[in-house]
This record gives structure tokens, C-alpha cells and sequence, in this order.
């Protein structure tokens, strides 16, 4: 039996830092600044350039200065939670941020930010990609939590789901496990199996389709983010 406990979605959350990410589309002749602050680590000043990425430490309280040169308003300046909130800082505005948390607690001072919704992420490539990355991370760190047999052998996850869910057919003691199991399906490799003719019925479809985590990616984009750094 190896669904003793639910999948480490939460686990994988709470491993992962914010993020500062600096998108530039088209570089402009005097390039916009964005200043940083931490007590820990003092001021940082930032030229957009070109697409960066910053990762900001869990437990720290900072401050954002967003000054826009940009004409062309081809540059967007976000911040990202671990449980994948987006929130767009604009032009001109000034914000405090806290990273205690697995979602965003800031405050604006000058000016307001405004959040992505699901439907705003998949219209934008750029966010599309990131949050297409961001779950295939999540994809391989919770089949990593799997034993070793299991984690490259598609065959062999869709046998141990369907056995769990037997045993929670004919046994109620094992109900446990098959909620365990439920909550790996939607990143088990089980496509291959319902193509070869395994049917796993309506509720682990409905399972999959309402399950899947959305978020975001510390992966580059077609911007090709560099030079990621921690503050």
C-alpha cells in the first residue's frame, strides 16, 4: 500500500519562495527603476533592462518602488506568491510587502496593484508558460514522493490506484487510502492507461478536471528571464 498520506501539495507550497519577476519587452533608451528594500538586506536598485527574476525570502517584510520611464508600457513588474497569486505592481506606486505567509499581504501606499484572474493567466503567453512550468513542477515533486518503483512506470501507477480502490470497495478500512489516492491522480501518469482501455470512472474524471492545481513557475519564459537572484 503506498497511499498512506495525502499528496505534499501543501509541502511544495511551502518550499517555495515569492517571486519579483521584471518583464521587458522592448527596451527603452532610459530604461524604468524599481528600488528594493529589506531590513535584512537593505536597499537594492533595479534597471529594467531586460526580463529578471528575483526570488524573495519567506519571513521578511519589503519595500517596493516601481518608477515607469517606459513610453511604450511594454514592461510589467509582478509579484508572485507560493500558492501562485499574481498581483501586477503599477507604474509609480509604492508598496509594502510581507512574504510570512503563502499569500500576498502588502499594502499600497501610493497608487493600487491589481491581481490576474485564471482566465486573465490563460490569455497571456507569457503567464500561460510560466503556469504550465509551475505545474509540472509540482507534478514531479509529487510523484518523487512516491516510492522509486512507481515514479517512471505509468503501468505500474495505474495498477496501484485501481488495487487501492478495489480494497476501498470491499473494505472500508482502506477508504482512507483511496482519498489518499485520489489526491495523487491528477499528476499520476494515467493517460497512457485509459487510452489502452482502463476506465476510471466519472468521479476520478471529475476528480482530475476540478483538482489541478494552478499557479505559477520559477521556469523562464519566452522573455527569457535571467539572472535569478535571492534577497
Amino acid at each position: 500500500m503506498i497511499y498512506r498520506q495525502e499528496a505534499p501539495i501543501n509541502e511544495f507550497i511551502n518550499n517555495q519562495d515569492y517571486q519579483l519577476i521584471l518583464l521587458v519587452h522592448n527596451h527603452e533608451l532610459f530604461p524604468s527603476k524599481l528600488e528594493l528594500k529589506s531590513p535584512k538586506n537593505g536597499t537594492q536598485s533595479i534597471l529594467l533592462d531586460s526580463s529578471k527574476t528575483f526570488s524573495l525570502k519567506r519571513g521578511e517584510n519589503y519595500s517596493i518602488t516601481y518608477e515607469s520611464q517606459s513610453i511604450s508600457g511594454e514592461e510589467l513588474v509582478l509579484i508572485v506568491s507560493p500558492i501562485g497569486e499574481i498581483l501586477q505592481i503599477p507604474a509609480q506606486s509604492l508598496l509594502s510587502l510581507s512574504t510570512h505567509k503563502t499569500n500576498i499581504s502588502f499594502d499600497f501606499e501610493i497608487n493600487s496593484g491589481t491581481f490576474f484572474s485564471e482566465k486573465e493567466k490563460s490569455k497571456i503567453p507569457e503567464l500561460k508558460i510560466l503556469q504550465e512550468n509551475y505545474n509540472e513542477d509540482l507534478k514531479e515533486y509529487i510523484i518523487k514522493s512516491l516510492p522509486n518503483i512507481f515514479q517512471n512506470n505509468s503501468k505500474l501507477q495505474h495498477i496501484s490506484y485501481q488495487y487501492t480502490k478495489w480494497l476501498a470497495r470491499l473494505f472500508g478500512t482502506y477508504q482512507n487510502n483511496y482519498e489518499y489516492a485520489k489526491s495523487y491522480l491528477p499528476y499520476l501518469d494515467l493517460a497512457k492507461e485509459q487510452k489502452n482501455g482502463a476506465d476510471l470512472g466519472d468521479s476520478d474524471r471529475s476528480s482530475l478536471k476540478n483538482n489541478f492545481l494552478k499557479g505559477w513557475s520559477k521556469s523562464e519564459t519566452k522573455y527569457q528571464i535571467k539572472n535569478s537572484s535571492k534577497t
